[in-house]
């Protein structure tokens, strides 16, 4: 069992009173494995370990109602 990371932060500037910028950033990170523990002979012997490490940065305009 791994621990994983996801954090976000973000930010909204209204230009008018239903106009808005906005941004936004989005992290994530993950450790990942599979190991074959089956005492079979025909199962899968190979195993794998990885790390998912992703940014994200996400800009708009938004309408308020």
């Amino acid at each position: 069992m791994a621990i994983g990371l996801n954090a976000e932060a973000g930010v909204r500037y209204y230009i008018t009173r239903n106009w808005a910028l906005f941004g936004e950033g989005q992290f994530h990170r993950a450790r990942l494995g599979y190991i074959s523990n089956d005492n079979n002979a025909a199962a899968d012997p190979f195993g794998f370990r990885a790390t998912y490490s992703a940014f994200t940065l996400s800009l708009g305009v938004s309408y308020h109602f």
